[in-house]
């Protein structure tokens, strides 16, 4: 049987360790709470026309390139033309 000495330190040990799981605990549930507090922000904010412009200069990016992917044969043909032999 532990002395009484042994005893009261394994207690203030387990107190310990229950107190710093608490306080993790703790922490967690702040981070979480900040998260969902931005959450809700977000999701209050009227909606926005990013997305929207973002794919139409992604669309406008694409037809160029498709214009300039069909003229790309005529300029090098173009280029070799004139290329001394």
């Amino acid at each position: 049987m532990p002395s009484l000495e042994q005893a009261l330190a394994e207690i203030a040990r387990r107190q310990e360790a229950g107190i710093a799981i608490q306080s993790a605990l703790v922490e967690r549930v702040e981070a979480l709470t900040e998260l969902v507090r931005q959450m809700l922000e977000w999701a209050n904010k009227p909606p926005s026309s990013d997305l929207t412009d973002a794919i139409n200069a992604m669309t406008d990016a694409m037809e160029t390139l498709s214009k300039q992917m069909v003229e790309l044969p005529e300029r090098v043909a173009a280029e070799v033309r004139r290329q001394p032999r």
